[in-house]
């Protein structure tokens, strides 16, 4: 199984878990994920594959939490996100708040940072509060690093997209 099976077959199990949802909310759902096997079939002989499916499914996830949220309201809390990335990279979160640089911490730090802004909607300022009173640049510069990151290295998708499950 391709990564990008595994990735789709996982996207599909956690939509299957999802709550019941108003009719409109349950066709955009199907309108999406539709669109999520569209878009398997274009670019499965792709060469450039792995880095096509990114970008479009970070559109598709965007429509996808937009339409979730604006039926039930709720996103992740930072203190959710910072579990769910402490657990998926068994790093203890008092060493993730602390002001730890060892690599590993750091990169669980800096994919929760990422989530943090991504899902929640909340400010640099006060995220940066909930990682230990960091300052805004600080949350800025993870965020930013793992964003170009995304792009270029499937892995570090890879565990962003595990962290962003393990909330659902």
């Amino acid at each position: 199984m391709s990564l990008i099976e595994r990735l789709h077959a996982e996207r599909k199990e956690r939509l299957a878990r999802m709550a019941p949802q108003p009719k409109a909310l349950e066709h955009d759902l199907h309108g999406l994920i539709a669109e999520q096997r569209q878009l398997m079939d274009e670019i499965a002989d792709s060469t450039d594959a792995v880095a096509t499916w990114v970008k479009r499914q970070k559109a598709i996830n965007f429509k996808l939490r937009a339409a979730v949220e604006n039926a039930s309201g709720s996103r992740p809390s930072i203190s959710s996100i910072q579990v769910a990335a402490s657990d998926y990279f068994v790093v203890e979160l008092h060493e993730m708040l602390a002001t730890c640089r060892i690599k590993d911490v750091a990169y669980a730090r800096h994919i929760a940072m990422y989530l943090c802004r991504t899902l929640t909607g909340r400010s640099l300022t006060e995220i940066g509060r909930k990682f230990g009173n960091r300052d805004h640049t600080t949350i800025l510069h993870g965020f930013q690093k793992i964003q170009g990151l995304i792009r270029s290295d499937w892995e570090v998708a890879y565990d962003v997209a595990h962290v962003e499950a393990r909330l659902s």
